[in-house]
């Protein structure tokens, strides 16, 4: 009932107004039904009481049409209701699509924003990776400049080892071929110094035995070819220091009379001390063989 008085205020007020009039009517016709004096005609009162049904009768009929006219406002109003209900509940339905498509835009939104989060932090490392690769590329190359530098010097260090292996090699050839030739030449030197030196020797070996020989009286029974060989000590004037026999010829008369020689050619004629050849007659041995006549 309650409920039914909220959603119709109207009709309540149209009843209340309605059990008013009749209220009214009832009022004054109780009071127009008490005894009146003699000086009040009966004409007045059927008079004022058809007057008063009459406006009763135009009041209910106002009210009546009041009452349509409500009726149909209840109806439009609740229609108005039912459309605004429909409108409500259909805004109420746009309103949660609405709600549901921002809570879409905005989970898509969320989602959108930790993609791109991921994505920048994938950026971010894929940034990084490459910016690592670009150093480690550069390292490399780097790395790999300063090997062929190496290897560059290293060729070169080659190269000019080799150069100088070919030059010490061909100064060694040549030094080789130097030396072959200096000792070629120092050994001709030396064979001819030694040639001179024995030319020499045999020069004063010759004079030596020249002088012995002028000196030496043969003995008459010497034999033909009897020969004495002597080991005679000199010192560098020529003096003979001693005369001694390396190998007697047989014959003691023999031997002495090639002693006396030697003697008496004394002194013999030897190389000068600063020749170096005197160290060859320091100690020399003559042979004196009795020569054909």
């Amino acid at each position: 009932m309650i409920a039914f008085i909220r959603q119709h205020p109207v009709a309540l007020a149209v009843a209340i107004v309605i059990h008013a009039v009749f209220f009214a009517i009832l009022v004054l016709s109780f009071r127009y039904s008490r005894p009146t004096t003699a000086e009040q005609p009966q004409v007045e009162v059927v008079q004022a009481v058809a007057v008063d049904e009459a406006r009763v009768k135009r009041e209910l009929e106002r009210i009546k049409a009041a009452e349509r006219r409500r009726e149909q406002k209840v109806k439009a109003m609740e229609a108005a209701r039912k459309r605004e209900e429909r409108r409500l509940a259909e805004l109420r339905r746009k309103r949660e699509a609405e709600r549901r498509r921002q809570a879409e835009l905005e989970r898509k939104r969320r989602a959108e924003k930790r993609r791109l989060a991921e994505l920048r932090r994938k950026q971010a490392e894929e940034k990084k990776r490459l910016a690592k690769l670009e150093a480690e590329k550069k390292a490399l190359a780097e790395k790999r400049r300063r090997e062929q530098e190496r290897l560059a010097a290293l060729e070169r260090q080659r190269r000019e080892a080799e150069r100088r292996r070919r030059e010490e090699a061909a100064r060694a050839r040549a030094e080789a071929e130097l030396k072959k030739k200096l000792e070629a030449e120092q050994q001709r030197l030396a064979a001819l110094q030694a040639q001179q030196r024995q030319s020499e020797i045999d020069r004063y070996q010759q004079l030596i035995y020249a002088e012995v020989y002028r000196n030496w009286t043969v003995p008459p029974g010497a034999r033909q070819g009897m020969s004495a060989e002597l080991r005679v000590r000199l010192i560098p004037s020529g003096d003979v220091v001693t005369v001694d026999i390396a190998r007697s010829s047989g014959d003691a008369v023999f031997d002495r009379s090639a002693m006396q020689a030697v003697r008496k050619a004394s002194p013999l004629p030897v190389p000068p001390v600063d020749s170096g050849l005197f160290e060859e007659f320091r100690q020399i041995n003559l042979v004196l063989r009795k020569k054909e006549t």
